[in-house]
């Protein structure tokens, strides 16, 4: 669906259903460079589950307009306006890299009922050669980010769909933002210090990392999980890259669907 945030178009996904504000809401933030796509299998499983799934494309993103918000409170404070422009009262945030710094900053400022963060670190400063290829929009950026997000066997294929590859899809997405979103967003979260959130950000947590991840790597998202709540649960999968919820769905979402049972029995 889409809607209009500071005067701009937004393009949301809901899963597939109806939109409906009255149901529990599960705001799902992507990561850098990407789009509400990555969310494939979450947002349709969630909606069919009885969630009302917001999955928008930041601003600059996807097929959203408005100007690239240069700081992660600037896209938290974004989040909270787009769920005032839908009547959203203290949704679960779920964030991926990125978006799990976006989750943690709306928990410590805004209302909350929880957080969910896949591959968060406690300190995600982005490697200089990165900044500087995505500065310069540099094809390398793009190489680089493959390279430490995808790992083991799911640099090979082997998923869900037949004939469906990760890394090409999330090579498209990186594509289309190289031209401006890509170096912005990761100056962004370099800039960004979560553990003050995550001390602040007193509400149930879901921290779930992938062992092989070589982006954010296991010890920094356990260092970030330290830091939380002492209800905040810790996820590992085995094999697990930095998109983990893309390539392990069927390891994540059991896990998942619990998690958010408990945290929103009325869903």
């Amino acid at each position: 669906m889409n809607v209009a945030v500071d005067g701009h178009g937004v393009f949301v996904h809901t899963g597939g259903e109806p939109f409906d504000a009255a149901r529990p809401a599960v705001v799902l933030v992507h990561g850098a460079g990407m789009d509400h796509s990555v969310w494939r299998y979450q947002s349709r499983r969630l909606a069919a589950s009885g969630w009302a799934v917001v999955a928008p494309d930041l601003p600059g993103h996807g097929r959203s307009g408005g100007d690239l918000l240069a700081s992660i409170a600037a896209i938290g404070a974004w989040v909270g306006r787009l769920t005032d422009v839908l009547g959203v009262v203290r949704p679960v945030i779920v964030g991926h890299s990125l978006g799990s710094l976006v989750a943690l900053w709306v928990a410590a400022h805004g209302e909350a009922a929880g957080v969910v963060l896949f591959g968060p670190s406690d300190h995600m400063l982005v490697h200089p050669d990165l900044q500087d290829a995505a500065d310069r929009r540099d094809r390398l950026a793009i190489d680089l980010i493959l390279g430490w997000t995808h790992t083991g066997d799911s640099r090979l294929g082997g998923h869900l769909e037949a004939g469906s590859w990760k890394r090409a899809l999330l090579e498209r997405l990186l594509e289309r933002h190289l031209e401006g979103a890509l170096a912005i967003d990761l100056r962004a979260v370099s800039r960004h210090d979560p553990v003050a959130d995550a001390v602040d950000a007193e509400v149930p947590a879901l921290v779930v990392l992938g062992s092989a991840d070589r982006m954010t790597p296991v010890g920094a998202g356990r260092a970030l999980a330290s830091h939380l709540a002492a209800d905040a649960e810790l996820l590992e999968i085995d094999g697990g890259s930095h998109v983990v919820f893309l390539e392990q769905p069927t390891e994540v979402m059991p896990a998942l669907l619990s998690w958010l049972s408990r945290v929103h029995p009325a869903s």
